[in-house]
């Protein structure tokens, strides 16, 4: 569940992203609430829990939904640094701390609310992951901009290329993010960036993707949560992508940066340009 805390509708500074819900960075997931132990026969806290099991409440010994839950908190994770704004995560969701399914633990001094540290080491690929994302959103000012997107920098499109059909049930979308202003990005390769593509898939099948045309440049791939780790998130070096689309796995997103050399960039180099 992605909440947006609107401080002040001014400037996207007065915007908090939070991507956190009982159960959304906890591999143990539940789809219901589980307060009974607060003593008010589970009717306090909220019904809306917004979250998924998966098919198996609560902890799970099978792997192919341990590997989906976990794909799924890395989306999270990934839609939240992805967001312009001002980041939240609550301690703990970096490395998947559980509540049990409690999401109203207020009277629990034990371990519903206590920080299970072992699980660091347990969940070191998830402290990983969160730690290169995070940095990799630092080194793109777009995601900090003291301004909103304008038409020009931002365009929705269907995973054909078309426009979106927004009133439909569309499980996969994709967003172009152009920059124009005086800052510069750069990628793992300290290559300067003229556009991000963003691709979301939350159909249960393979989605292919077409991606807009760049001219001369390339497409390099940077995230791609469906991917095993470590190859699920680019922090060294971005692999280049040939063709002309690209196909996300199901319930998974991919990030492509696209930008030229420092040797042969242009005056214009900080701007993102189609």
């Amino acid at each position: 569940m992605r909440k947006v805390i609107a401080v002040s509708f001014a400037l996207p500074c007065g915007l908090i992203d939070a991507a956190r819900c009982p159960a959304s960075t906890d591999e143990r997931c539940n789809a219901n609430k589980h307060n009974a132990m607060n003593g008010a026969d589970n009717r306090d806290g909220m019904n809306e829990n917004c979250s998924a099991n998966y098919g198996v409440e609560g902890e799970s010994g099978d792997i192919q939904t341990q590997q989906l839950r976990q794909r799924q908190i890395r989306n999270l994770l990934a839609t939240l640094a992805l967001s312009r704004g001002v980041p939240m995560l609550l301690g703990g969701d970096e490395f998947g701390r559980t509540q049990l399914g409690n999401n109203n633990p207020y009277c629990q001094d034990n371990g519903v609310s206590w920080y299970d540290w072992r699980l660091v080491e347990r969940n070191a690929e998830l402290v990983r992951f969160t730690r290169e994302l995070m940095n990799w959103r630092k080194r793109h000012s777009v995601f900090s901009a003291g301004e909103f997107y304008t038409e020009d920098q931002l365009h929705w499109f269907a995973p054909e290329g078309g426009q979106p059909d927004w009133q439909g049930p569309t499980f996969a979308i994709g967003c172009l993010i152009r920059r124009a202003g005086n800052g510069v990005d750069v990628d793992a390769d300290g290559e300067s960036l003229h556009a991000l593509c963003l691709l979301f898939n939350a159909a249960q099948v393979a989605t292919e993707f077409q991606l807009p045309e760049r001219d001369s440049h390339r497409w390099c791939l940077v995230m791609d949560t469906g991917q095993a780790a470590p190859d699920h998130l680019q922090t060294t070096a971005s692999q280049t992508h040939e063709g002309a689309s690209y196909t996300v796995d199901a319930h998974a997103l991919a990030v492509l940066s696209s930008g030229i050399s420092s040797a042969s960039e242009s005056a214009d180099r900080a701007r993102w340009i189609d």
